[in-house]
């Protein structure tokens, strides 16, 4: 069905994306709203999203790359979905909702196609520590992998009541697509 979804990606280390410019990510959590509203619908667009995640990541699929976010699954080491089904763009609405919470908008991220003047549909929501292990909203020290301790899966849970509850504010009733954690080392790479 179709309707509007969140992609959740939890980021273990410092990621820098190329699109038309470099943009440096600082771990944590990070939410990309999107819509689904052609064929197949959500659950459609969330599959393509991780099978091509898939495909790139064991060197199958080129790096040719259909939407932004298509960049960060590479390196995501947790993502969970949330979706809720309607028949309009959410995206937008979505951003702003959660920007008015105090979020941070990656300014041109994944909305080359806007025109609602949102700013970037990938928004920051934190819990990142630095690449040396102290978490930035807390000053507290952490594990540098925050996206797979059990620091980052807590934050990762708040992260999913926080869209669950911008939905919910949109009208809409959500629901968890996907939850997938992905242990990786340091370095990124998922252990054989």
């Amino acid at each position: 069905m179709r309707g509007g979804y969140a992609l959740l990606l939890g980021l273990p280390r410092t990621t820098v994306v190329l699109n038309r410019r470099t943009v440096a990510l600082q771990p944590g959590v990070y939410i990309y709203s999107g819509s689904a509203l052609g064929p197949g619908g959500i659950e459609a667009r969330i599959r393509r999203h991780l099978r091509r995640r898939e495909r790139q990541r064991t060197g199958i699929e080129s790096d040719n790359y259909h939407w932004h976010v298509d960049l960060i699954l590479q390196v995501a080491s947790e993502i969970a979905a949330v979706g809720a089904y309607c028949d309009t763009k959410t995206e937008c609405e979505l951003v702003k909702l959660l920007k008015g919470r105090g979020m941070r908008v990656i300014e041109g991220f994944g909305s080359t196609d806007c025109r609602s003047g949102c700013g970037g549909h990938l928004i920051y929501y934190g819990g990142g520590g630095t690449d040396t292990g102290t978490d930035t909203d807390t000053g507290t020290g952490t594990d540098a992998d925050t996206s797979t301790s059990a620091y980052g899966g807590l934050i990762m849970s708040r992260c999913i009541e926080e869209v669950k509850g911008g939905f919910k504010a949109l009208g809409l009733e959500p629901f968890i697509i996907i939850g997938n954690s992905r242990r990786t080392d340091p370095a990124g790479r998922r252990p054989s």
